[in-house]
């Protein structure tokens, strides 16, 4: 009875940009903090193109603080494992020493 109601397509974009959101890298929270790492670069891989972030750490600790997105790739699908998530040296791009085992990539929660 009736007729049904229209279906619209909803696209939802990061602030201030023309980068839509969907199969991207909104966020990176390293769960298990570690140590003895020093600013950097995260990059995520898995996707289309890589997602990118800064790695700001505790100075004194070299535990890691947080991550901020620069890059937010493309082409993901969840769930992206601790395996495809790298603590990088800034400027030469090498992988630090060390493991991270459990991350939050996106608002879901990940584990190796």
């Amino acid at each position: 009875y009736g007729t049904a109601p229209s279906t619209k397509n909803v696209s939802v974009y990061y602030r201030g940009t023309s980068t839509r959101q969907d199969g991207t890298v909104s966020s990176v929270v390293v769960d298990t903090a570690g140590s003895n790492y020093v600013a950097g670069v995260v990059r995520v891989t898995g996707g289309e193109a890589d997602a990118e972030g800064e790695l700001h750490v505790v100075s004194g600790t070299g535990a890691v603080d947080y991550v901020n997105i620069t890059n937010h790739g493309s082409g993901f699908a969840l769930p992206v494992t601790s395996a495809n998530v790298f603590l990088l040296y800034a400027g030469t791009y090498e992988p630090m020493s060390g493991s991270v085992t459990s991350v939050t990539v996106g608002g879901t929660m990940t584990t190796s």
